[in-house]
């Protein structure tokens, strides 16, 4: 049995964040970067627990890695969501240089929710 743990692993582990959170006052999103050396760094949406509109899972997972690594230069990397990254999501990751992007659900599955975000 192989030891290396798979995408789908860790898109497993943003869902459970996103759903644990929801029990602490959070949105129902979750995020996991992972560095092309295998560091792994969370995010949660905090958005109404904090006030903070841009406390999007994937944006607090980025300010993680960023911070953790001293870097804003994520090259290598991938970002696991919960959900598919809203614009504000996508653009930081294109900035932070994050390779690619893999995500559960999609903005359709979000909006039938509640969380539309096709007005941006």
């Amino acid at each position: 049995m192989s030891t290396t743990v798979t995408a789908e692993a860790f898109l497993a582990r943003a869902i459970q964040l996103a759903t644990a959170n929801v029990l602490n006052s959070g949105g129902p999103f979750g995020a996991v970067i992972v560095t092309a050396d295998g560091q792994t760094f969370d995010g949660v949406n905090r958005v109404t627990a904090d006030n903070d509109p841009t406390a999007h899972a994937e944006v607090t997972a980025i300010r993680r890695a960023c911070s953790g690594l001293g870097t804003f230069d994520l090259r290598g990397a991938t970002l696991y969501s919960s959900c598919e990254p809203c614009p504000m999501c996508l653009a930081s990751a294109l900035w932070a240089r994050i390779d690619r992007v893999v995500f559960a659900a999609d903005r359709h599955d979000a909006a039938s929710v509640g969380f539309d975000d096709a007005v941006f």
